[in-house]
């Protein structure tokens, strides 16, 4: 796991209290940083590392409780 991952996980576990506004630039931030990890990643797409990113943001927060 990268520093990209550990952002984007983080980004994920603090939007939880986001108005709409806020939540959308989120999301935006999210898609630009998987399509830069998906340079590394050529195989898988941009969804399939906002998954990977959702999965790891839920196990995690599941360990802060």
């Amino acid at each position: 796991m990268d520093d990209l991952d550990r952002r984007a996980i983080s980004l994920l576990i603090n939007s939880t209290t986001l108005n709409y506004d806020e939540m959308k630039d989120v999301l935006r931030e999210l898609k630009k940083m998987a399509k830069m990890k998906k340079k590394e990643f050529k195989d898988y797409s941009v969804r399939d590392i906002l998954d990977y990113w959702g999965t790891l943001a839920y196990k995690e927060s599941f360990k802060l409780i």
